[in-house]
């Protein structure tokens, strides 16, 4: 019982400091005026969970921009790190999924997912979240 409701507690502070759903982050950065927005939806999946990166182009000119997304599993078998680059072109007003990552989640994982976007090396949008699967 104890260890449950630890884990519940768990779950719930992640959530709490950690779980901006995408459309609030995109929401917020619209506010702020920038120029492009990223977020990560996370669907979970009988094998694990599904991690999809995307960007928003909100300028008038299309563009060329590189990514990086990080996710980094801790559980009883230890910790694992996965990360993915590459450029991609965005046009204007639009948004664009850039990466989709299958990652294997059992009850005792928990994940750290972080995406970056860059134009010409300067750091233009990011986004992060935690995840702990529950069964």
């Amino acid at each position: 019982m104890g260890k449950t409701l630890y884990i519940l507690l768990l779950f719930v502070y992640v959530i709490v400091i950690f779980g901006c759903s995408g459309d609030y982050y995109d929401l917020e950065q619209q506010k702020k005026g920038n120029d492009y927005t990223a977020w990560i939806d996370i669907e979970s999946c009988d094998s694990g969970l599904k991690v999809l990166a995307f960007c928003r182009n909100n300028t008038s000119k299309d563009v060329i921009l590189r990514y990086e997304i990080k996710a980094k599993k801790t559980g009883s078998a230890g910790t694992t790190d996965t990360f993915q680059a590459g450029s991609f072109n965005i046009a204007s007003r639009q948004e664009k999924c850039l990466s989709e990552l299958g990652l294997s989640a059992s009850s005792d994982d928990h994940y750290r997912i972080e995406l970056k976007v860059y134009k010409d090396e300067k750091l233009v949008a990011e986004d992060f979240t935690a995840y702990s699967k529950q069964f």
